[in-house]
């Protein structure tokens, strides 16, 4: 099965906030009061910061990006590489799984 990029392109943010919210704030009664629905995660929350993220989630979100995306990537490897393009706030991630989506692994490199 071929996808189609610009589809892809186009559901990449709202995926990327609904695994976030899942992950972070639905568990958060605090944060469920402030952030109501994935589309309120604005870009420039911080994953660690403002909501309560790690390294593992992190991890967790690129191995359902790969997977959701049919992208074929050494996981360990791709975490060596990010490592020196970090990703903190939400549109960083967004940023960083378009990439990841469009150019695969190399352009982290």
């Amino acid at each position: 099965m071929e996808i189609n990029e610009e589809m892809t392109i186009s559901k990449i943010p709202g995926f990327v906030r609904s695994y976030i919210y899942e992950d972070c704030v639905e568990d958060d009664p605090e944060l469920c009061e402030q952030i109501e629905s994935p589309n309120d995660l604005s870009n420039d929350l911080n994953l660690i910061e403002d909501l309560d993220g790690d390294s593992l989630m992190m991890l967790s979100l690129l191995r359902e990006i790969t997977k959701t995306f049919q992208i074929e990537v050494d996981l360990d490897e791709l975490g060596r590489k990010l490592i020196h393009h970090p990703a903190n706030t939400v549109g960083e991630i967004i940023e960083m799984a378009e990439l990841l989506v469009t150019k695969g692994p190399e352009a982290f490199s």
